[in-house]
C-alpha cells in the first residue's frame, strides 16, 4: 500500500513536471482555433439594408476590445484597458496573437504576449458615437488566449471564443442593419391667394402646383409628376410635408395654373423652392428650406403670394351710360332733374325703361327693380293721358 501510494505521488510529480501548472485552470471552452502556429481572428461586419446586403463604405462602426486585467496586453493605439477599431462597409478586421515581438502578418493587428497565462479579453460593438440610421448588433464574445511554454519555449496553445450565450460560433460576425432615413421638409411651404380689382359675386376655386427639376424628386403624399392643391376664393393653404431619404439639393417650382373661364387676370409668379438635405454625424438628415421669386433675383420669400385681379365688376370701356347717365369711363356731372318729354310728348320714362330692360336681357339683374318700378309708372301715366283726352274730347262736345 505504502509503495502504490509512493507511485501515485511520483505520477503527480512527473506530470506537473511535463504540464504547466496554467494549463489545468484552462476553463471548460471549446477551441475555436488552436494551431502551433501564431492563430489568428478574423472580426467580420455584415450590413444591410431594406433592399438585402450591400457593401456601404459610408458605414462606419466602431469596435471595443476590452479586458479587465491590466496584464492583459492590448494593440497598438490602446486607451487604458480598451482597444478601439472600426470597419468600414463589408469587411473584416484581423486580430493576431503573437509571442514577444514577433511580426503581426500584413494588415492585421497584433497583441503581443510575454508570460504564459491564459487572457481573457471580450469583444462588442463599442456604444459611444452611434448613429441613429444604424441598428447595431448587440453581440459580445469572450475571447481567452492560453499562452504556455513547452520544451523552453513559449507558444499560443489555444484562442477559445464563446458569445455571450454560451454558444461557440463559427465566426465572429456582426450583423447590422442600415436603416433608412427620413427628414422632412419644414416648414412646409405656404401659399397666399389675394384678389384685387374689385369684389367677386362668388367664392372661385384657384389651384396651384408644384413640379420637380428631377423626376425621382420626392413630391407630396408619394404623387407623381407635379402635385395640385387649391383653395376658394382669398386665403392661405400649406402644400403638402415632402418627405427626403438621401442627402441632396431638391428644387421644385411652384405655379397657379390660370383658368380661362373666370373674369380673373392671373398671377404668372414663379416660385423657386428649395431643400438642402445633409447627413449629420449621427447619420440623421436635416434640412433646409428656401423660397425666391423667379423674377426677384436671389430675395428671400417667406411663402408664395399670388395676386390675381378681378375683372368681373368693371364696365367695358364705350358701354353705356349707368342710370344716372355716365359711363365707367366719363366722369358724372349735373343734369336736369325730373323727366323730359320727347317727340310723341311722353316722358323719358319709355327710354329708360327701353334700356332697363335691355340690360335685364343681358343678364344684369340689379336693374330689375327698376325696370319693374317702370313698367307699373308707365302704365299709369299712359292711363292718365287717355282719361285726359276723354275728357277733353267730352268738353268739346
Amino acid at each position: 500500500m505504502r509503495k502504490l501510494k509512493s507511485g501515485l505521488l511520483s505520477l503527480i510529480i512527473a506530470i506537473a513536471l511535463v504540464i504547466p501548472i496554467s494549463s489545468l485552470l484552462v476553463p471548460a471552452l471549446e477551441s475555436y482555433a488552436e494551431s502551433e502556429h501564431a492563430p489568428m481572428l478574423e472580426v467580420f461586419q455584415e450590413i444591410e439594408t431594406e433592399s438585402g446586403r450591400i457593401d456601404r463604405k459610408d458605414c462606419d462602426i466602431v469596435y471595443a476590445l476590452t479586458t479587465e486585467n491590466v496584464n492583459c496586453p492590448l494593440p497598438d493605439g490602446a486607451e487604458g484597458l480598451e482597444w478601439d477599431f472600426d470597419i468600414e462597409g463589408e469587411n473584416e478586421q484581423k486580430i493576431e496573437f503573437l509571442i514577444g515581438d514577433e511580426e503581426a502578418s500584413p494588415g492585421a493587428a497584433g497583441i503581443h504576449f510575454y508570460h504564459e497565462g491564459i487572457y481573457h479579453y471580450k469583444l462588442a460593438e463599442s456604444k459611444i458615437d452611434r448613429k441613429t440610421n444604424i441598428e447595431y448588433d448587440e453581440s459580445e464574445y469572450d475571447i481567452d488566449v492560453q499562452v504556455s511554454t513547452e520544451l523552453g519555449h513559449q507558444t499560443i496553445k489555444a484562442v477559445w471564443v464563446k458569445r455571450e450565450t454560451g454558444v461557440k460560433p463559427a465566426a465572429i460576425r456582426f450583423h447590422n442593419v442600415l436603416k433608412k432615413s427620413k427628414v422632412i421638409g419644414d416648414p412646409p411651404v405656404n401659399v397666399v391667394k389675394r384678389i384685387e380689382g374689385g369684389t367677386p359675386t362668388q367664392k372661385d376655386k384657384f389651384i396651384f402646383v408644384m413640379t420637380p427639376a428631377q423626376d425621382d424628386f420626392p413630391l407630396p403624399y408619394g404623387a407623381v409628376g407635379e402635385y395640385e392643391t387649391y383653395l376658394y376664393g382669398e386665403g392661405e393653404i400649406e402644400i403638402g410635408n415632402i418627405e427626403f431619404e438621401k442627402p441632396g439639393f431638391y428644387e421644385y417650382r411652384v405655379w397657379e395654373r390660370a383658368n380661362p373661364a373666370l373674369a380673373y387676370s392671373f398671377d404668372k409668379t414663379v416660385f423657386m423652392v428649395n431643400y438642402d438635405v445633409r447627413e449629420e454625424s449621427d447619420g440623421s438628415l436635416s434640412c433646409k428650406r428656401t423660397i425666391t421669386r423667379d423674377d426677384a433675383g436671389n430675395s428671400s420669400e417667406d411663402d408664395c403670394t399670388f395676386t390675381n385681379i378681378y375683372n368681373g365688376n368693371n364696365a367695358e370701356p364705350g358701354s353705356d351710360p349707368d342710370e344716372d347717365g355716365s359711363s365707367a369711363d366719363t366722369p358724372k356731372g349735373d343734369k336736369p332733374q325730373g323727366n323730359t318729354p320727347n317727340e310723341d310728348g311722353n316722358s323719358g320714362i319709355i327710354s329708360t325703361i327701353t334700356k332697363a330692360a335691355s340690360k335685364v336681357a343681358t343678364g344684369d339683374s340689379t336693374v330689375l327693380g327698376v325696370y319693374v318700378e317702370a313698367l307699373v309708372l308707365s302704365a299709369l301715366i299712359l292711363l292718365a293721358e287717355y282719361l285726359r283726352k276723354k275728357m277733353k274730347k267730352a268738353k268739346i262736345t
